[in-house]
């Protein structure tokens, strides 16, 4: 027996060293189909070799979260869970499918504004224009005459009311919106379009035959330019001052009547102040009037002499719930009272759309002090609508 185990030693030891090299395998690779699948070496990082328990959790939240954070603002969550309150409130209160959908604010529902009054002139004024590289900008007459006032219009005030201006931006994107703006909006409501928009001079013509202002965005660097690129229309932190002066009056090149440019919200600190300085210096000089609808304060720190300019009191452009608007409204009419003008900037969503309108239509009809002391009454809501060229004064 001995020698029979010595003569076959060899073939039993590679047969156990076999065995025992299968079963190693079967349980290596039994370990490996039971480890969680990693997006990424971070998320391996984060796991324990042995049982697979976070050693920690990193949980960021999200942009629109942080910033209404920062600004003291609801978050999506918190709009989502008042919303669905809202709908169960109105159920609560017996309202039928029909009703519920007559509340849902849809351009449609708008009504045309009956026998609009153009506001001339629709075109180009003679002498208010150049050609630059081939394209055609505003520029001051050489008898003085400044594009922001030759294509606005004054509404005459009585002097125991107080003056309320709204310029929507970004039009020129969505037709349904930006016909929707131009005419069903009341004509002293000014307008800017989009320097991405198509046909901007027939759409800028369009607004004026309805009787608006019209003006163009100005775009910019977006604050989160890392995921939300701007375009080529916009300001760039990456770019010198003559390329993003030449993209601000490619901005202006629609060859139709604009008064000035809107400025939306992006970044607008000391890094890129001397190109803010150069851009707006031009703008001086063309004779156009610069809106900042930005909300912050970074525009206001760049002094230019002699230019134009008004700031929005009121930007309407991140919370799109109808209480939250009307909460703004509200806010517009104590400014308003405070400082006998307010301005209110807003992207022209339908349900934007609507509480404007609705909200300017609860303004008292204008009366004077003798007739307000013959019918012996007193206007509840002393508010009128006005051309943002209105409330500037050079």
């Amino acid at each position: 027996m001995g020698k029979l185990l010595k003569r076959y030693k060899l073939l039993i030891l590679t047969m156990l060293f076999t065995a025992a090299l299968l079963i190693g395998l079967g349980y290596f690779f039994a370990e490996k189909q039971s480890e969680p699948e990693f997006a990424s070496k971070i998320d391996r990082m984060m796991f324990e070799r042995k049982n697979k328990s976070p050693k920690f959790i990193i949980t960021l939240p999200d942009a629109a979260t942080r910033r209404a954070e920062i600004l003291g603002q609801k978050t999506q969550d918190e709009l989502n869970e008042q919303n669905q309150e809202q709908s169960e409130n109105s159920l609560d209160k017996g309202f039928s499918a029909a009703e519920l959908a007559a509340k849902i604010p849809l351009t449609a529902k708008l009504t045309p504004i009956a026998n609009p009054v153009a506001l001339n002139p629709l075109d180009i004024v003679p002498g208010l224009s150049e050609e630059v590289n081939g394209m055609v900008l505003p520029k001051i007459s050489d008898n003085g005459q400044k594009p922001w006032v030759e294509y606005g219009k004054t509404e005459n005030v009585q002097p125991n009311f107080y003056k309320v201006a709204i310029v929507l931006k970004n039009l020129g994107m969505d037709s349904m919106i930006t016909t929707a703006a131009i005419e069903t909006m009341p004509a002293n409501m000014s307008l800017s379009f989009s320097p991405y928009g198509r046909d901007l001079n027939i759409a800028v013509r369009h607004a004026r035959e309805f009787g608006h202002e019209t003006y163009v965005d100005w775009l910019l660097c977006s604050k989160n330019f890392l995921k939300a690129d701007s375009g080529p229309m916009a300001m760039s932190i990456t770019q010198n001052k003559e390329e993003n002066l030449r993209r601000a009056e490619a901005s202006l090149n629609v060859r139709a009547p604009i008064g000035g440019m809107v400025v939306n919200n992006g970044i607008a600190d000391e890094t890129v102040a001397e190109h803010l300085q150069v851009i707006m210096t031009d703008m001086q000089k063309r004779g156009l009037l610069m809106i900042d609808a930005t909300g912050e304060d970074g525009i206001d720190k760049v002094n230019i002499p002699g230019l134009a300019r008004r700031k929005a009191d009121i930007v309407i452009d991140t919370q799109f719930v109808r209480n939250d608007i009307d909460e703004q409204l509200k806010q517009a009419e104590i400014i308003a009272k405070n400082n006998g003008s307010v301005l209110i900037a807003a992207t022209p969503k339908p349900v934007v759309l609507h509480a404007l309108k609705d909200w300017v239509e609860t303004f008292s009809p204008q009366l004077t002090y003798e007739q307000m002391k013959e019918q012996q009454t007193t206007p509840e809501k002393p508010l009128v609508l006005v051309p943002v060229s209105n409330l500037v004064v050079e």
